[in-house]
């Protein structure tokens, strides 16, 4: 009665948790429960503010507008939920996307993905809203997009990745030059000046604002320039764009011989003594030791930013929208970015770790084998769903399972499968941390992601041997366990106290030899029944079903070891 009771609660935790985690997995897989699914053009736009259509350039404007925030980390999972928006956005019918940036933290794969996404938006009036500081790579996600615009609060610039170290890295160089390219290629085919955008990135020369006499046009000249159309280099004054504070350039990096890659060239036509007299100075830009941030006002004085934008209302007007939507990211997305931090990452894998021990050390208890599963199945899920994961690491991880189930229940020791098992989980935890499609070690961003996968694996793994250790010793002092420890009933559970104390010794009643017939399960422990006495045993080796026959092969005392009654002899297995 008390296995059964046990087995009863034990399906039902199960069930309870298959069932949590089948919804959560439809949830992910589905549309994320933002009510915005495929096909659903005109939901998207139902119950939308609508604002009146003042005249803009034809060239921007736009009937139905989408804003896409990108309000956190640009992570590969944010970039997967932004590419997925803007096929949304051009499914629904809008006519303009807004990328919405708010902050400055971001993984280089994941900025690269969004530029790739941005310019080639089935949507190709896209604008980036600045709002607050957006600084490092995420920055060149703004300059790909047609135009921006900001808010009060903005501040874009210093738009290169930091080296870690002054040690030579040429990862490194490779990554800063390839996303200097997209940023130098965006002014190019923006039209604006491609010195703001190299001081933006590398700092560099000294540079002054000179207008053109004829006809107003301004525009950045290097020192060298201003001599060649003044005669003369004007006395420096305090620069009208101030440094960043980080001392780590990357161009002082790149020329201190770290770097190997070499810096994209500009394309714009220098100034030369045949322009002299035609240019004034205006004033003095930047000292050119560092890399740049500009503000909102300063964006629109050298011509990046087109307006300054603090409102969704402000939006519609820019474009002369009717309707204005954002698409934020899904619920689901959410949820499976949280799943892929690296402390839940870690405490994911430590259940995971000391669940499949307390199963493989009580084999049928079933409930620890079913948290185990859960635990792997929130590890990999979302990486998998989203196209984040590598199948060879996860085949990793399932078939290192698989054979340290093998070694621990069907060959008992410890050989060749079970640390062959051992490896292949590890490696593949590991590597589960790298995302899929990407080369593992030749990407700056993934060699770090590895070692704090490795890291997190490491600690994880720890935690949970000293758990396990903990529970094995104090089990049946644990509130929530103690319920799933076989245990001998009490008289008042089975009404049997006078004859439990008129039967013989377990000894006398197995003696060496005897063949009975298991009562429950013996994972190690269990019971079996010798006649009419029920008797505590233990499997010698192997797991044992319920209602099998069994052979008493050792009595030290109250401890009776039991095996297969079908099994031969040591003496004949070893003829």
């Amino acid at each position: 009665m008390i296995r059964s009771d046990r087995g009863r609660r034990a399906s039902t935790v199960a069930a309870a948790c298959l069932s949590l985690l089948l919804l959560l997995l439809a949830w992910v897989g589905g549309d994320g429960g933002g009510g915005l699914g495929e096909g659903n053009s005109q939901g998207v736009w139902s119950g939308v503010g609508r604002f009146s259509q003042p005249a803009v350039p034809a060239a921007r404007q736009a009937s139905r507008v989408a804003i896409i925030p990108i309000d956190g980390k640009l992570s590969r999972f944010m970039a997967v939920s932004v590419q997925r928006r803007l096929a949304q956005a051009a499914e629904a019918g809008a006519d303009a996307v807004v990328i919405e940036l708010k902050n400055a933290e971001a993984q280089l794969g994941a900025v690269f993905d969004v530029l790739d996404a941005v310019k080639n938006s089935p949507v190709p009036n896209t604008v980036a809203w600045v709002r607050g500081p957006v600084t490092g790579p995420k920055g060149v996600v703004a300059l790909a997009c047609r135009e921006i615009v900001a808010d009060g609060q903005a501040t874009l610039g210093d738009l290169l990745p930091r080296p870690r170290s002054n040690r030579s890295n040429t990862n490194h160089g490779s990554l800063a030059t390839q996303l200097f390219g997209e940023a130098l290629e965006a002014a190019q085919r923006r039209g604006w000046d491609e010195l703001i955008v190299w001081t933006m990135a590398f700092g560099g020369d000294r540079l002054w604002l000179v207008e053109e006499t004829a006809t107003g046009r301004r525009m950045l000249a290097t020192e060298a320039e201003v001599r060649a159309i003044g005669g003369a280099t004007p006395a420096a004054q305090t620069p009208d764009l101030a440094p960043v504070t980080d001392s780590k350039s990357t161009r002082a990096w790149l020329q201190s011989g770290s770097g190997s890659q070499s810096i994209p060239s500009s394309q714009r036509a220098p100034l030369t003594q045949a322009d002299a007299g035609k240019y004034t100075i205006v004033k003095y830009v930047t000292s050119g030791e560092r890399p740049v941030a500009l503000d909102q006002s300063q964006l629109q004085q050298y011509g990046l930013s087109v307006r300054g934008i603090s409102s969704d209302e402000e939006i519609a007007t820019f474009f002369g929208a009717g309707k204005v939507v954002r698409l934020e990211m899904a619920g689901a997305e959410r949820i499976a970015e949280f799943l892929n931090q690296p402390v839940v990452r870690g405490v994911l894998i430590a259940v995971f770790l000391l669940a499949m021990l307390m199963e493989l050390s009580q084999v049928g208890t079933f409930v620890p084998g079913a948290i185990a599963a859960c635990s792997l199945i929130l590890l990999i899920a979302p990486g998998a769903i989203a196209g984040l994961a590598n199948w060879w690491a996860l085949a990793s991880v399932v078939l290192g399972v698989i054979l340290i189930v093998i070694e621990i229940v069907v060959i008992p020791g410890f050989g060749i499968p079970g640390v062959v098992g051992l490896v292949l989980l590890f490696a593949g935890l590991v590597f589960t941390f790298v995302p899929g499609g990407s080369q593992v070690f030749g990407h700056m961003d993934n060699r770090d992601t590895l070692a704090a996968g490795l890291v997190t694996v490491v600690l994880s793994a720890a935690t949970a041997i000293f758990a396990f250790f903990y529970v094995m010793r104090h089990v049946g002092t644990i509130p929530l366990l103690e319920k799933y420890i076989l245990r001998s009933p009490t008289p008042e559970e089975t009404g049997d106290s006078v004859l439990r104390a008129m039967e013989p010794p377990p000894s006398e009643a197995a003696p060496l030899g005897a063949i009975g017939r298991t009562a429950t399960p013996l994972g190690p422990a269990g019971r079996a029944l010798f006649g009419d006495i029920m008797v505590d045993v233990v499997a010698q080796r192997d797991y044992i079903d319920a209602d099998v026959a069994v052979r008493v092969v050792s009595v030290d005392g109250l401890r009776i070891e039991v095996v297969r009654a079908d099994e031969p002899p040591p003496a004949q297995r070893n003829a």
